[in-house]
């Protein structure tokens, strides 16, 4: 393993809470061909990491979690049955003909979280982000050939995912009735 699977590796710790580096270091050497295929410049652009139990099909065609979490790597993302499972994912930002390099891993990858609600990660990136930042943006250069109106329109609207929606969030069904699957 060199720099980039450490990288990976360090960040799926952290996110999963995984204490045990030889777990991670075992599944990253298991699916090693797949993890160095999304180095390469045409390989995946996406891999994702999942921790949750097994998911099984019942009789019912139903999605069900089973036995203990374990850790699996793919480039499509499986739904997440479990209601504490998340996913993470890294996205190979370069188009360089090397692909990512150990150096500049951390600009050649961009990672983040997914858990079974993907509209309160999409809120919380909001929130997090998007907001502060275009709050920060009060000098009118910085918003270019934009109009004042549609710039208060924009903050006010990103605004709008505040702290008051998480319970409007939570109240979402989709079809089936699951709440908030991804």
């Amino acid at each position: 393993m060199d720099g980039r699977h450490r990288y990976m590796a360090t960040f799926v710790q952290d996110a999963f809470g995984i204490v045990d580096a030889n777990s991670v270091d075992t599944i990253m050497g298991r699916d090693a061909k797949l993890i160095n295929l999304f180095f390469e410049p045409l390989g995946p652009r996406c891999v994702f990491f999942v921790y949750q139990p097994a998911v099984k099909q019942g009789l019912n065609g139903q999605l069900a979690a089973e036995g203990p979490k374990q850790l699996t790597i793919g480039t499509v993302l499986p739904p997440l049955v479990d209601p504490a499972a998340k996913a993470v994912y890294f996205i190979r930002n370069t188009l360089r003909k090397e692909g990512v390099d150990a150096k500049t891993v951390e600009v050649d990858i961009s990672a983040g979280e997914v858990n079974q609600n993907a509209l309160e990660c999409f809120q919380t990136t909001l929130q997090e982000v998007y907001a502060p930042v275009l709050e920060q943006m009060q000098h009118p250069r910085m918003w270019g050939q934009a109009k004042q109106a549609k710039v208060t329109d924009l903050v006010s609207g990103v605004k709008k995912f505040g702290p008051s929606r998480p319970m409007q969030l939570g109240q979402l069904r989709w079809p089936g009735g699951v709440a908030g699957r991804v």
